[in-house]
Parts: C-alpha cells; structure tokens; sequence
C-alpha cells in the first residue's frame, strides 16, 4: 500500500474516531441532563448505580476513544513524514539526474 493511500486510510479512521467522540460525548451530555431532571424524583437505588455504571462505562469509552484517536493522530503524521522525506529524496534525485 503506498503512502498516500495509508495516511487517506489513516486520516478516515481519525475522522471516523472523532465523530465516535462527538457521538459519545452527546451521549454523556444526554446521561447529565437526565441525571439533572430526575435529581427531584425517586430513584431505586438499584436504579442509580446503573445509571452511574452507565454513565462511568461512556466516560471510559470516550477516554478510550480520546486516546486512539491521538495515538492515529501521531500515526497519520509520522506516515505524512514518510511521504514527505520520501518525495524530497525523489526530487532531489531528479535534479541530480
């Protein structure tokens, strides 16, 4: 696989990790505001410690994701390194033929 084709592979794995963040995130933003309108009304405690597993779960599925995403970050950037100093070594031996 070339280069460019790895860091186009690279750079749609980036953005399909950051719309799973995005997507995450909301979902985390939906659980606070839930948490938030049902603070006034009874709750089993059963109930709460599922909502608070659930809600510690996404937390560490977005830290996850967080995660991966910069470690395919510094990969699409070392791959676009490669690409780079590879066309400068082909344009410098084209100027040298």
């Amino acid at each position: 696989m070339s280069a460019q084709a790895l860091i186009c592979a690279r750079e749609g794995q980036v953005e399909s990790n950051e719309q799973l963040i995005q997507k995450t995130t909301k979902e985390c933003e939906d659980l606070r505001h839930e948490i938030e309108k049902t603070k006034a009304i009874y709750m089993t405690q059963t109930k709460a410690q599922q909502l608070q597993l659930l809600c510690r779960d996404l937390s560490d599925d977005k830290t996850e994701l967080e995660d991966a995403h910069l470690k395919m970050r510094g990969q699409v950037r070392a791959a676009q390194d490669e690409l780079d100093a590879a066309r400068a070594k082909a344009e410098q031996a084209t100027t040298l033929l």
